[in-house]
């Protein structure tokens, strides 16, 4: 039923109770509570927590009169409230990030609280919609384990929709509960502000609940099944052809230059995190570690970011030591590195520290030749290059993926280009890519694997044989 706009009816305390829901009981809906007793209470109690603390204030459930009133359909009711409390807390999950980017720690955590106590109201119940397709998680982290489920309206089909659940388990410790939740709610209000080809999409959160066949409650983060694993499989099995890096390479570059955009620093880019879909797009996930540092716009009022954040050997030099650091920076170097596992198969450090004999090595040559970005493409570089051990494949990689990620890796913060100027470069514009964001909408392209006749001036469209 659509909530009607016009002004509520007369009502008797309607407003001093209710007064979060001022516009879902209408003159349209013609209901009443004209004489609801202690049975209809219960029923009202088991179908919205939130709802009875409402109207059990009211002397017998009087709520409001009216000339020929109808008995008040609790369940219409209930599913309307729920409806506006939904509705009202996607609008807090912006208002959450605000507040933790303006560190306004007693309001995130009265929201937080505010939902640890109305879980299943506040949320879809994951059993009713879902249904797990393997008992074991497909992939475990360290605040959560992933999930494949299926949507079960659709299990009479042919085909079946897939999904992957994000469980955020619910300890009996209230504490640890409410210390899940909040990461829970962090991630989704970051990861529901992002839409973009190269973004893995999130649909909801869902509240299931402890039952016989699983004793621990969860909160689940819905997000798109990708079929073809993460990039980390792909390197691993070394089937990658060399348009596959660079398709990939651009299609990184979109990922998180639009995430940037958004004011938004991953902090935990790597191969594991990079999900190829079965059309071949490449596609960021897991937001757990990301933090707003810009809620206006691009690089206005930065928020830097202090402490360890992401992984070995992604992580940036300056995330290792105990000061604040640009998140955004912090990004840019852990795309270098992921860049160069990308073309190289192999890791140029353990860890971006000095204690690290590669790294120390690395950072050296920094100092000695790269004092600038502009030396980075120079052939004297690179044939100095090849005396840091972890270097010797770097020779065989593109130039232009060289200079990419020799800029994108120094060890000085303030050296590193934006990304946007590196996908500015003309020789990642020339990349053959399937996912071109720049070309989505044009209907000039064309399929590579075709005869090439007469096709000047067509953008090529890369096509990826994953198995």
């Amino acid at each position: 039923m659509e909530i009607n706009e016009e002004p509520p009816v007369q009502s008797y305390g309607l407003e001093t109770a209710c007064s979060s829901l001022p516009d879902l009981i209408t003159s349209d809906d013609n209901i009443a509570l004209n004489s609801a007793g202690d049975d209809d209470l219960l029923v009202a109690r088991k179908q919205s927590g939130s709802f009875l603390t409402k109207i059990r204030s009211l002397s017998l459930g009087r709520i409001m009169r009216r000339e020929k009133a109808e008995k008040l359909d609790l369940d219409v009711a209930c599913e309307k409230i729920k409806i506006h409390e939904l509705n009202s807390w996607n609008d807090k999950l912006k208002m959450l990030l605000e507040h933790k980017y303006n560190e306004e720690d007693t309001s995130v955590d009265e929201i937080i609280e505010e939902a640890f106590n109305n879980l299943s109201f506040l949320f879809p119940n994951f059993q009713e919609r879902y249904r797990l397709e393997r008992r074991n998680p497909i992939g475990i982290g360290t605040t959560a384990s992933i999930h494949l489920i299926s949507d079960k309206k659709k299990e009479n089909r042919r085909e079946k929709s897939y999904f992957i659940a994000k469980r955020f388990r619910l300890e009996r410790n209230k504490q640890q509960s409410t210390a899940s939740v909040k990461k829970c709610l962090l991630e989704w209000a970051i990861h529901s502000q992002l839409e973009h080809p190269n973004i893995v999409k999130i649909h909801s959160a869902c509240f299931a609940e402890a039952n016989f066949l699983s004793k621990t409650s969860y909160l689940c983060l819905i997000q798109d099944y990708c079929s073809h694993g993460d990039l980390l499989t792909h390197l691993l099995e070394k089937h990658l052809t060399q348009d596959d890096k660079n398709c990939f390479l651009k299609q990184i570059l979109q990922a998180i230059a639009y995430v940037h955009s958004k004011g938004i620093a991953h902090l935990d880019i790597k191969p594991d995190n990079i999900l190829l879909a079965p059309d071949g797009r490449l596609q960021l996930t897991d937001f757990g570690t990301s933090v707003l540092v810009s809620p206006e716009h691009y690089y206005t009022r930065m928020k830097t970011c202090r402490g360890m954040s992401g992984t070995f050997p992604y992580a940036a030099p300056e995330v290792n030591e105990d000061a604040a650091y640009s998140g955004i920076s912090a990004d840019l170097f852990s795309t270098g590195v992921l860049l160069f596992t990308l073309f190289c198969e192999s890791f140029p450090f353990q860890k971006a520290s000095i204690e690290d004999t590669h790294y120390s090595q690395l950072s050296n040559f920094y100092e000695a030749l790269c004092k600038d970005s502009d030396a980075f493409g120079s052939p004297e570089t690179f044939r100095l290059l090849k005396g840091v051990p972890s270097f010797r494949l770097f020779h065989s990689i593109p130039l232009g993926a060289k200079r990419i990620i020799m800029a994108m890796m120094h060890p000085n913060p303030s050296m590193r280009p934006d990304i946007t100027v590196i996908r500015r470069r003309k020789w990642v514009q020339q990349i053959n890519c399937c996912c071109d964001e720049d070309q989505l909408d044009t209907p000039e392209l064309v399929d590579v694997s075709l005869p090439i006749k007469n096709l000047k001036g067509l953008k090529l469209i890369h096509h990826h044989a994953l198995s």
